[in-house]
């Protein structure tokens, strides 16, 4: 191939060579596959000038690796999760003005800084840090962060807890989804928005909507598993799952209606859902599942319920499969 050879400085005939080399990373030896040319008149080897690969830059990344270190894309990840600038995070962390910078651009970060980079990885680190060093960041955008970090962490603790109770792995019981307690928020606050809702219907409607939206595209709304139950389909641990909603979003309400000596909750939403968490075809389905069972009593959605296949071809406590959701009466 012809190409510009910068020893003979003018257009001469190149090779192109692939070439194994060790680069030494503070003591430790890392071999580097690199692409060179070789001017078949003058003999010299030089990098190739239009290569974006640098081999310095892929043997940190591979000492990074070795040392359990955070790589420059976790940093980035970080601060864009929590809408941070480099400056902010850098202030939060104690770090120089362009350290922060350099880490994100491949530079090699020292070992007391990963392991601070490493720390606030975590949530709950992290939150602490906000918590002491949040008057540094701009306006009220400290306290916003902190009730970010809380409701994460509330979130993961409720999940693995969750976890031990029979919410496992991405299946067909979980709808080819992982469970969300935030987007199962968006569809109970969907369902519930300006409108009391019984808890019976409510898990029948999430039961619909979730299998209807299987149905449709081949996943689930919010992940959550559905059990076999004297009333119907329910989400498994609904209790535990209703009560980390009511938790963390003042909204969503729930209260008692007593009739008849017996007892009912209700619940229903003053906020409306943030729809950016779900799909227009997710909404779709939701409203489509709310329009539908509008005039259901939580009686007749319980006896409507009774009569899908998923339902009768399981026994008391069994888990769902969404594959029920072909013969799904909607």
């Amino acid at each position: 191939m012809k190409g510009f050879c910068p020893s003979c400085e003018k257009e001469s005939e190149l090779t192109r060579i692939i070439r194994v080399e060790d680069f030494t990373v503070k003591n430790e030896i890392i071999p580097v596959e690199v692409e060179l040319f070789a001017c078949l008149e003058c003999g010299e080897e030089f990098d190739d000038p239009m290569s974006e690969a640098d081999p310095y830059a892929i043997a940190y990344r591979e000492y990074r690796k070795r040392k359990g270190m955070v790589q420059p894309e976790e940093i980035r990840s970080l601060r864009e999760r929590y809408f941070l600038t480099q400056r902010e995070l850098s202030l939060l962390l104690g770090f120089g003005g362009a350290t922060l910078s350099r880490y994100e651009n491949d530079a090699l970060q020292d070992e007391t800084h990963d392991t601070i980079l490493r720390l606030v990885m975590d949530p709950k680190n992290l939150l602490s840090i906000v918590r002491e060093k949040g008057r540094l960041l701009n306006g009220d955008k400290g306290g916003k962060l902190v009730e970010q970090l809380e409701k994460e962490i509330r979130e993961k603790e409720t999940l693995s807890y969750l976890q031990t109770r029979g919410y496992g792995p991405v299946d067909t019981f979980s709808g080819n989804k992982e469970m969300s307690l935030l987007r199962t928020l968006c569809a109970v606050k969907a369902i519930c928005y300006k409108n009391n809702v019984y808890k019976t219907k409510l898990n029948k409607l999430l039961f619909y909507a979730d299998f209807k939206n299987y149905e449709q595209t081949g996943s689930s709304i919010t992940g959550l598993r559905y059990v076999h139950l004297k009333h119907g389909p329910v989400p498994d641990q609904f209790e535990i799952i209703y009560e980390y909603l009511l938790g963390l979003d003042p909204t969503l309400t729930k209260e008692e209606d007593s009739y008849l000596d017996c007892s009912a909750e209700i619940f229903r939403s003053e906020g409306e859902p943030d729809t950016t968490m779900l799909t227009f075809t997710e909404l779709s389905v939701l409203g489509s599942v709310k329009e539908y069972f509008k005039n259901f009593t939580a009686k007749a959605i319980t006896d409507f319920s009774h009569e899908e296949e998923g339902y009768k071809q399981t026994r008391d406590k069994e888990f769902i499969s969404y594959e029920f959701a072909k013969k799904l009466k909607i």
